[in-house]
């Protein structure tokens, strides 16, 4: 894939998480609860702990454009780390918006799963780290 085509889809991730956001908390807030912690809820206790999580998930947003930058200019894929970084950009720019946490809202509860509520950014994030593991693991044993 090109630069552009990785930039577009990192764009329609980040807007769309952000849109999807938006659309929720305006037509079901019922539906909604903040996460001021990471995946789960784990270590939820405040607004200083949602930015501490937003602080560390960007430096490590920065780790991964790096490894990415260096990976494209060898010519090879780079789209585990695209959907890691545009999910966690989403997730941070949230936080931004709202004083330290995320919006989740995605329920599977209705679908008979107990599972806690997610975003779309939390899947770009999911997606490109089970990428990352299967491309570590399969295509490149050293």
């Amino acid at each position: 894939m090109r630069m552009r085509t990785y930039m577009l889809l990192a764009t329609g991730i980040i807007v769309a998480d952000v849109v999807s956001k938006w659309w929720i908390l305006h037509a079901r807030p019922w539906l909604v609860v903040v996460n001021y912690g990471v995946s789960w809820g784990i270590g939820s206790q405040g607004i200083l702990s949602g930015m501490l999580f937003g602080f560390l998930a960007l430096l490590v947003a920065a780790i991964f454009v790096i490894s990415a930058r260096v990976r494209f200019l060898k010519g090879l894929n780079i789209l585990p780390e695209v959907l890691l970084v545009s999910g966690a950009l989403a997730n941070i720019l949230d936080r931004l918006m709202h004083v330290g946490g995320v919006v989740d809202f995605i329920d599977l509860g209705n679908i008979g799963l107990a599972f806690p509520l997610f975003n779309l950014a939390d899947i770009a994030v999911v997606s490109g780290v089970c990428l990352l593991l299967l491309r570590e693991l399969v295509y490149e044993k050293v």
